[in-house]
């Protein structure tokens, strides 16, 4: 190998560290993008106040009244597709 030459990391280690990074990828948006959906799909109903008022109101109200595992709710798909597909990418 001459000087400037940069050695690539081995096919084994490029695929487990991509696939690293997809389940991170999903272990972190994943929370957020369902409170995102959860704004998005609520029934709002004249004369009341809606359901969540914002973000931070949404995120709050699905941590008090189920926890953390409601953040992570449907996560199985995501995280079964994402890691494969950042393997590959």
């Amino acid at each position: 190998m001459s000087e400037g030459e940069v050695k690539q990391p081995g096919l084994l280690k490029s695929f487990l560290s991509g696939g690293v990074g997809g389940i991170c990828l999903v272990l972190v948006g994943h929370p957020l993008d369902t409170i995102k959906v959860r704004i998005q799909t609520m029934e709002v109903i004249p004369g009341k106040p809606p359901p969540y008022t914002g973000f931070v109101d949404c995120a709050t109200k699905i941590m008090s009244q189920e926890g953390v595992k409601g953040l992570y709710r449907g996560m199985a798909a995501p995280l079964a597709g994402g890691g494969p597909f950042y393997c590959l990418l």
